[in-house]
């Protein structure tokens, strides 16, 4: 395991989300496309990564958001729909985007039925529940044309950017785009990428 990927695993481990989404930032950068490390701002509270794909005419976004090992539990859509809308205004200019949203939840994922964040009274969601209510919500934007959400842990989600190139000497934004838009993995509405032993 290199030295940045054992950074970005021991930054899930600790109380810092801040120090977490850097440490994943500092990962995936290295892949081809733009890349923005976002902080709240003048628009209020944002996603933690936005990464955007575009060869000739097709561009895919990818927005990202991190919690740690020990702030999962406070996963809550109603705020990530918050986020989302503030991040979306720094793409406004955009129209009919395809894009994705990436939950990358530290060692453990709450499994599909947990519901996994804070919840009032008898209101709880599972998980996966919370997840599908964001990519709806993303869907329903008006400069969104497609949107997907997935759930990764942090072994499956280094599975993932090795799948996409990274380390690879040839990888390119062309092959990115290939595997997340005729991939059997990302061809899915909704997913949620555990290993086995990831699952609570």
């Amino acid at each position: 395991m290199k030295l940045n990927e054992k950074k970005f695993i021991m930054a899930s481990r600790g109380n810092n989300n801040n120090d977490y989404k850097k440490e994943l930032y500092n990962l995936i950068s290295v892949l081809p496309g733009e890349f923005m490390l976002l902080k709240k701002g003048a628009l209020g509270k944002v996603l933690d990564v936005l990464w955007k794909l575009s060869s000739g005419n097709r561009t895919i976004y990818i927005f990202i958001r991190t919690k740690t090992n020990k702030s999962i539990q406070t996963f809550d859509e109603r705020k990530i729909k918050q986020s989302i809308d503030n991040t979306l205004k720094l793409i406004k200019k955009e129209k009919n985007i395809n894009c994705f949203f990436w939950f990358v939840g530290g060692d453990h994922l709450p499994n599909k039925s947990s519901h996994g964040g804070f919840r009032e009274n008898q209101l709880q969601q599972s998980f996966q529940q919370k997840l599908f209510k964001i990519q709806i919500y993303l869907q329903s934007s008006q400069i969104v044309r497609t949107a997907h959400a997935n759930a990764f842990t942090n072994k499956s989600f280094l599975s993932l950017i090795h799948d996409l190139g990274y380390g690879s000497k040839d990888v390119s934004v062309d092959k990115i785009l290939d595997s997340l838009t005729t991939g059997e993995k990302f061809n899915k509405p909704l997913g949620i990428f555990l290993n086995k032993e990831d699952a609570n």
